[in-house]
C-alpha cells in the first residue's frame, strides 16, 4: 500500500521529472512513507533529499531559545524555497499537542522568522516554479474522484461576486468578484476535495462561527467566533485557548484578514477527525483561513500565518452566491 501511495504522490500530485531537486520533509513518525517516496524519486532519476523534522526538538527550541535564536531563519528552509523544484511535506505528529506547553508569544516570534522564506515559497508556487504537496501518514491512499462536480461548482463560482453565509451564529459576506477559483483534486493535498480562492482583502463583513475545534501550532482552540468589519477581525471569541487566538491575530498586520475562502467537496470524509487536512475537505463545509492569501487566485494578503478554520453548513446553514443558493443544510443545490 505504501509503495502505491508513494507512486501516486510522485506521479500524480508532484509530477516528478528527471533531474529535479526534490525535498521530502518528514517527522520521525512519517519515515516509512518518506523512504518509499525517496525510492520512487530515485527510480525517476530525481535528486531527492529527506529533511527530518523532530517535534520534540522544535518544542524545546521555541520554549528555551533566546530572542536571537528565535529570530534566526532556517538556512535549510531558505535553500528549499529558492532551489527546490518539488517539495513533499508529510504530517505525522506523534503528539498533536507538542507545542501545547509553549507560550503563544514565543510561537509567534519563531514563525515571524519564517516570513521571507514563506513569501518566497508561495511566490514560486504561484509562478509554477515550485510544486508542493502535503499529506498525512497514516492516511487513506486514494484520491476522491470529485473532479466533475468540482468543475460544475467552479463554473458557477467563477461568475460570483458576493458570497453570503447564513446559519446559527453566522451572518457573513465576502466579495470574490474577479478572483480566480481553483479546483483541488489531489495535486497539493492528499486526500483532497475542495474549491478555493482568496477574497478581496477588505470585504469580509459580519460574524462567522467555526463549530469545529482547530489545532494550530500544536495548540487546540475551540468554538471560535469571529466578527469582521471592512475585512478585519474586530472581535474574536473562543471557548478554549482565547489567549492563543488573540496572540495569533496580533502576529502581523495580515493575520486579522482572510487569505482564503474554500468549499469542501469530499463527501467520502463523513465525520470530523481533528486533522485539518481531512476536515477542511468535508463535503458540506466551508473553511476560511486567517492570514496569507494565494497569489495564483489574485490574493494580496501577506502574513506568516495561514490558519484554516472550518464552518459546517450541515445543520441549517447555507451558502449563497449573488443571492442564489449553492449549499443548503450541507447539500449542494442542483442548479449549481
Amino acid at each position: 500500500m505504501l509503495k502505491k501511495f508513494a507512486t501516486l504522490l510522485c506521479d500524480y500530485s508532484l509530477k516528478l521529472m528527471p533531474g529535479e531537486l526534490f525535498i521530502i520533509r518528514s517527522p520521525i513518525g512519517g519515515i516509512p512513507l518518506a523512504r518509499e517516496v525517496y525510492l520512487e524519486a530515485v527510480s525517476r532519476r530525481c535528486h531527492p533529499f529527506i529533511r527530518i523534522l523532530d517535534e520534540e526538538m522544535e518544542s524545546r527550541f521555541i520554549d528555551s531559545g533566546d530572542d536571537r535564536q528565535l529570530d534566526f531563519p532556517s538556512p535549510y528552509a531558505d535553500f528549499e524555497s529558492r532551489k527546490a523544484n518539488a517539495i513533499l511535506t508529510i504530517w505525522a505528529n506523534q503528539n498533536s499537542s507538542y507545542l501545547g506547553g509553549v507560550s503563544a508569544e514565543r510561537i509567534s516570534k519563531a514563525r515571524k522568522a519564517e516570513r521571507k522564506t514563506r513569501e518566497r515559497f508561495f511566490r514560486r508556487m504561484a509562478r509554477g516554479e515550485l510544486r508542493w504537496c502535503g499529506t498525512l501518514f497514516p492516511t487513506q491512499a486514494a484520491a476522491q474522484d470529485a473532479g466533475l462536480s468540482q468543475e460544475l461548482l467552479l463554473h458557477r463560482l467563477s461568475k460570483a461576486k458576493i458570497l453570503k453565509l447564513h446559519g446559527k451564529g453566522t451572518d457573513f459576506t465576502l466579495d470574490v468578484s474577479g478572483r480566480k477559483w481553483v479546483s483541488a483534486i489531489g495535486l497539493e493535498n492528499m486526500p483532497d476535495g475542495e474549491v478555493f480562492t482568496s477574497p478581496h482583502e477588505n470585504s469580509a463583513q459580519g460574524v462567522i462561527h467555526f463549530q469545529y475545534p482547530s489545532r494550530y501550532n500544536g495548540q487546540l482552540v475551540g468554538d471560535i467566533c469571529l466578527e469582521f468589519k471592512d475585512g478585519k477581525v474586530t472581535r474574536a471569541v473562543a471557548s478554549q485557548n482565547q489567549s492563543f487566538l488573540e496572540k495569533m491575530l496580533d502576529t502581523d498586520f495580515g493575520a486579522r484578514k482572510l487569505g482564503e475562502i474554500a468549499i469542501g467537496t469530499n463527501f467520502g470524509i463523513d465525520r470530523f477527525t481533528g486533522e485539518t487536512l481531512f476536515d477542511e475537505k468535508i463535503g458540506g463545509t466551508v473553511h476560511a483561513a486567517l492570514g496569507a492569501g494565494f497569489e495564483e487566485t489574485g490574493g494580496k494578503n501577506k502574513s506568516v500565518i495561514h490558519w484554516d478554520l472550518i464552518h459546517s453548513l450541515k445543520s441549517g446553514g447555507s451558502l449563497e452566491a449573488d443571492g442564489k443558493p449553492i449549499i443548503v443544510d450541507g447539500h449542494f443545490v442542483q442548479q449549481v
